[in-house]
């Protein structure tokens, strides 16, 4: 973030009050939401430099979960709102699989007072000292020298002690750190097989089918910017096209017999989210597809379908009038009807992820990356 002695940052035609954490051009004001400004702050202290998705992640989300989508939309507001002065100037560069760039010169207005009082303080207590240095007597000096003396070794015990404690701590820390380890069971040793894939592209959202015969990707059309989805074939390794929307697609679930899939369409500028069912035929090519319900969501959904009773357990967002906060839900597919399965804390998550257990009895839901 900005340094509090920063009150005022010019950059275009524009004035960041950090104070008020609003933007001025001309008559006009906009302030910022708190994500906004931290962005914006961001790229103020990293100008003319290409800033990746990871490192916005680990710098202004501190690491919390936070999926492409929500990212492009937080770039795509401050943008918008850059854009909204006299000047049609692009502050806000996007560099295709490597991030975004603040393309414009900064600069920083510290607050004068602050610093001029600071610096006399500073001056002050300099020409005090000077001035009690030179006045004192030679006896009163020698005291106080032999006072300073038995401060220092009093001092140097208290580190002394401070020092041996740290120690004690680390040592005791250690063995009880080895202690864990030795308890801990074997970790389990898995094979990976690396999955080729020819056509080049940026590939997200993977949901393996439960016969773990396909694998359906989302891959952005690079003409179009759209995100589709495509599907496959982990024994040929075929790579076909079976959802081209005219907004964003990804998979979010297969049919138990893995010849249909869950899809969800979404655009968070034109607020539309809705989720349907693509059938296929033997030759991976989609039959039909049908629209199962409107989802009212900005995020991406994960669901879980219930062939035998015609059922889906999905995530559904804005518990509690929290947009961020989900819920799990299930959903008789005939008659619409829903009724919430978890209940989660007020918190920044919710549960959000659910899949079927091996006997495809029960559900299993992933509370915060926790499996209960």
């Amino acid at each position: 973030m900005l340094d509090a002695n920063i009150t005022q940052v010019k950059f275009a035609d524009w004035l960041l009050l950090t104070r008020s954490c609003s933007l001025v051009s001309g008559g006009t004001t906009q302030e910022l939401t708190p994500l906004n400004y931290k962005i914006l702050s961001y790229f103020i202290l990293n100008p003319n430099r290409i800033v990746s998705r990871d490192e916005f992640i680990s710098s202004v989300w501190e690491n919390h979960y936070v999926d492409d989508n929500a990212i492009n939309k937080a770039i795509s507001d401050l943008r918008r709102i850059l854009k909204s002065s006299d000047s049609a100037q692009i502050l806000i560069k996007t560099h295709y699989k490597k991030g975004y760039s603040f393309v414009c010169d900064v600069e920083l207005i510290l607050d004068t007072k602050l610093l001029s009082s600071d610096s006399a303080q500073h001056d002050l207590s300099e020409y005090s000292y000077e001035n009690e240095k030179f006045d004192v007597t030679p006896h009163l000096y020698a005291s106080r020298k032999l006072e300073k003396s038995s401060i220092s070794a009093h001092l140097k015990q208290i580190l002394y002690f401070k020092i041996t404690i740290l120690i004690s701590i680390m040592v005791v820390s250690l063995f009880f750190i080895g202690y864990w380890f030795l308890q801990q069971p074997e970790s389990l040793r898995l094979e990976s097989k690396k999955l080729s894939i020819s056509e080049d592209g940026i590939y997200a959202s993977l949901n393996l089918s439960p016969s773990s015969e396909k694998l359906a990707v989302t891959k952005e059309n690079i003409k179009t910017g759209i995100d589709e989805i495509f599907l496959i074939d982990l024994e040929t390794h075929k790579n076909t096209k079976i959802i081209s929307e005219q907004f964003d697609s990804y998979p979010i679930g297969w049919a138990s017999n893995s010849n249909s899939i869950y899809y969800q369409i979404i655009n968070n500028d034109k607020k539309v989210c809705e989720v349907w069912r693509a059938d296929f035929k033997i030759n991976n090519e989609v039959d039909s597809k049908e629209k199962v319900l409107e989802c009212d969501s900005q995020y991406i959904l994960s669901m879980v379908s219930d062939d035998q009773h015609n059922r889906m357990v999905y995530t559904k967002f804005g518990y509690r009038n929290v947009p961020s906060l989900s819920a799990l839900v299930a959903r008789d597919l005939s008659t619409g009807e829903e009724f919430q399965v978890t209940s989660p804390n007020i918190d920044s998550f919710g549960d959000r992820f659910v899949s079927l257990s091996p006997n495809k009895e029960k559900n299993c839901v992933c509370k915060d990356a926790n499996w209960i």
